[in-house]
C-alpha cells in the first residue's frame, strides 16, 4: 500500500445481531476514490460502495466519511442471514478504478467464484497497473441471529430509496 487507509465499524457495538443497522467510517491520508466490498459467511460478495446509484465516492484527505452516507440516505446496511464470520474490505485509489471490469454489476453477486482474497488481489492488481497510489484495509465482523422471545425485533431488509 502507498498511503494510510482506515476502515472502522461505527455502529452498532458488538454483538452484531440480526436487524441492527451497520455504519462504517473510512479515512485516507490523501484524496482517493473508495470502494467497499462485503463477503458474508456463505462467501457471497456484495459491493456496498459505490451504492445503489453507482456513483463514485471520493474521500477528502484526512477526513472520515461515513457509510451509508447520511447526506442522501439512499440505502441502509442491515444485518441479515446468513450469520457468522464476515469480511469488509475497503479499497482506495487516487484515480477512479474501472470497476465495471472488476465487478460486472453493482448488486450482490451470488455466483461469485472469487474468495475475498482473490477479489482483493484482482482489484489490487488493477490498482498497481494503473500507476496510481492505492491502499486497502480489512475489517472482520461476526454476526449472529437476534435473540428469541417476545423482545425479538421483526425481520428487516435493506431499504433502497429512489
Amino acid at each position: 500500500t502507498e498511503f494510510g487507509l482506515e476502515l472502522r465499524l461505527l455502529s452498532p457495538a458488538p454483538p452484531l445481531t440480526e436487524g441492527a443497522e451497520l455504519r462504517f467510517g473510512v479515512k485516507a491520508d490523501c484524496a482517493a476514490y473508495v470502494y467497499l466490498v462485503q463477503y458474508d459467511s456463505s462467501g457471497t460478495a456484495t459491493l456496498m460502495v459505490p451504492g445503489c446509484a453507482g456513483d463514485d465516492v471520493r474521500l477528502f484527505s484526512n477526513t472520515e466519511m461515513q457509510f451509508p452516507r447520511a447526506v442522501n440516505n439512499e440505502y441502509m446496511l442491515v444485518i441479515e442471514p446468513p450469520f457468522g464470520a464476515e469480511v469488509v474490505i475497503a479499497l482506495a485509489c487516487t484515480a477512479r478504478l474501472p470497476f465495471d471490469k472488476l465487478w460486472l454489476d453493482k448488486r450482490p453477486h451470488p455466483n461469485s467464484a472469487l474468495t475475498p482474497g482473490e477479489l482483493e488481489q484482482n482489484i489490487i492488481s488493477t490498482m498497481q497497473g494503473s500507476k496510481n497510489r492505492w491502499s486497502s484495509a480489512v475489517l472482520h465482523l461476526q454476526t449472529e441471529p437476534a435473540p428469541t422471545g417476545p423482545n425479538r425485533p421483526r425481520h428487516r431488509t435493506v431499504i433502497v430509496k429512489k
